[in-house]
């Protein structure tokens, strides 16, 4: 896959989720009393938070496809993409379970010398561990139940990018998550007020096309190779 389809992708996975929520905005437009459009509003926050989750882990996933498909070896990456493709070795080599061969019958029950066993192990194989393929396994893109601050956050630092680019907007994040959630829990059937509707469209458009701009600079500039 090349740039051009690439940019192609993720512009119509856009464009899609951007017709959906003008043609929900028109809509409301149309109503002419203020609490059918207050209604509609509420309806319509519920998609705005989806389009917000949805276009984002698209993005996230379209990144890591890219890079696997680019069949690098694990040395020619980044420590963060690194650390992605070697997400089950190190589960291996965290794992208690895992027993050294030589101390397994005389000491089997000896933790921090398994431990340090399955260091050396892990070691001694690095150089052909290092000229395999990245393989970037699905769940490393976890959105988790919501995609709340900290999410999205941990997402940015585990392919490589600054966790700290959408900081300042956490706050109003965290405004529509809350309000998303109470219309989807059924908490509350308080319609949303033209004013707020706008600020949390405005947030999640700003954050999509964030995304959008970071993961196509990364790609363009593959700066996902360590010598980028």
């Amino acid at each position: 896959m090349n740039l051009t389809e690439i940019w192609t992708q993720i512009e119509e996975e856009l464009a899609w989720r951007q017709d959906e929520l003008r043609f929900l905005n028109n809509q409301i437009e149309l109503l002419g009393r203020d609490e059918e459009k207050k209604k509609l509003r509420r309806a319509a926050l519920l998609m705005i938070y989806a389009h917000f989750e949805g276009f984002t882990k698209f993005a996230f996933d379209l990144y890591i496809t890219v890079i696997n498909n680019e069949e690098l070896e694990c040395r020619d990456v980044t420590a963060t993409i690194l650390a992605c493709s070697f997400n089950d070795l190190f589960k291996a080599l965290r794992n208690p379970d895992s027993k050294s061969h030589i101390f397994r019958n005389s000491l089997p029950d000896d933790t921090q010398l398994h431990r340090f066993a399955r260091s050396v192990h892990f070691l001694e194989d690095l150089d052909e561990k290092l000229s395999l393929k990245v393989n970037i396994p699905d769940g490393i893109i976890d959105i988790e139940s919501n995609l709340k601050p900290q999410v999205i956050s941990k997402l940015l630092f585990s392919i490589g990018l600054d966790h700290k680019l959408f900081e300042d907007k956490y706050p109003t994040i965290n405004r529509l998550l809350n309000k998303r959630n109470k219309i989807a829990h059924g908490e509350t059937r308080a319609g949303i007020e033209e004013d707020e509707f706008n600020l949390l469209y405005t947030l999640s458009m700003d954050i999509i096309n964030e995304v959008k701009s970071r993961i196509m600079h990364c790609l363009t500039t593959k700066q996902y190779l360590k010598s980028a």
